[in-house]
């Protein structure tokens, strides 16, 4: 992404120059032989310019199909991991056995989140009572 934002910045600043070669004002600035350019060279600018114009708006075209070949796959993505969540939840449900066994492995680690925070809050309980009873 940053590569076509650079591509786009450097056409863009080439643009600039041109534009202003083509407003050079410093012989009259007519556009004709005698002024600063010639019609020859006037048209060589134009055409230059049209092809920096043309590379800029392929750039653009291709960040921008780039963009949206990765938001396809992303959705893509999101598609198969909710029908491998789904097809879980119809094996879960076509077997009572499975389905009992993953609700028991879910109490236990229920409980063991209890016991840990109960011994976690207690050592802090004592902590904090030990350290104002003999901070004094």
């Amino acid at each position: 992404m940053y590569e076509y934002v650079c591509v786009l910045q450097s056409a863009l600043l080439a643009a600039c120059k041109r534009a202003w070669l083509l407003t050079d004002t410093s012989s009259g600035g007519t556009g004709r032989p005698g002024g600063a350019l010639s019609v020859n060279r006037e048209l060589e600018l134009l055409a230059a310019e049209h092809r920096s114009l043309t590379f800029s708006d392929h750039a653009a075209d291709a960040f921008i199909s780039q963009g949206l070949q990765v938001n396809r796959a992303i959705q893509e993505q999101d598609s198969v991991l909710m029908m491998s969540g789904d097809d879980l939840s119809e094996m879960r449900n076509q077997m009572p056995d499975i389905s009992s066994l993953i609700d028991r492995i879910r109490r236990r680690e229920t409980r063991n989140a209890i016991i840990l925070s109960v011994f976690i809050a207690t050592l802090i309980c004592l902590l904090l009572y030990y350290w104002l009873r003999f901070s004094r």
